[in-house]
């Protein structure tokens, strides 16, 4: 591609981007019918189409696999591991937290992210765990709030409008 243009589908037939324009599914079987692909010739004139519903499984994946959920199950994991820090103990937020960090995992496997981004929120993470622990005054918290707030802009490119994580959710989650 050497340069982006926006046609209508008239131009775009026209232009032979496209093969054909159908007005619904049973228009579309009616044109493809007769044509050649390959050494295969179509024959769909009177092909039924059956749709295959998907399963629970399926539709529960579909629901979690987005970069909001990816987004607010990494939030859980990080409030667990400070609890934890608080108080070494098991109960509900280690369950909660052990599940999430599991959840979160399989979603870095299936979703594209930007790993620059995970790493700012890692060193946020590590800012925060130190600050516990020394008397910075609150400078090591403010770098990490920076920390977190970048690798959050970075996680996912906001320019594909599947992979975009409402900036609302970033600066004022409501949950």
């Amino acid at each position: 591609m050497r340069e982006s243009k926006s046609a209508t589908a008239e131009e775009a037939l026209k232009l032979n981007v496209i093969d054909l324009i159908a007005t619904n599914r049973q228009d579309l079987l009616r044109q493809l019918d007769g044509r050649t692909v390959g050494e295969k010739t179509l024959k769909t004139a009177a092909a039924s189409v059956e749709e295959i519903p998907m399963t629970l499984r399926e539709k529960v994946f579909q629901t979690l696999w987005r970069p909001e959920m990816m987004y607010v199950l990494m939030i859980i994991v990080i409030l667990r591991d400070h609890r934890r820090v608080e108080q070494p103990r098991g109960g509900v937020a280690g369950v909660v937290g052990a599940i999430s960090l599991v959840l979160l995992l399989f979603m870095m496997s299936a979703l594209p992210f930007n790993a620059a981004g995970m790493v700012m929120i890692a060193l946020a993470v590590v800012l925060f765990l130190i600050d516990a622990f020394a008397p910075t005054h609150g400078v090591l918290t403010a770098g990490g709030v920076m920390a977190f707030f970048l690798g959050s802009l970075m996680l996912f490119d906001r320019t594909d409008p599947f992979l975009r994580i409402s900036f609302g959710l970033i600066v004022r989650p409501r949950w």
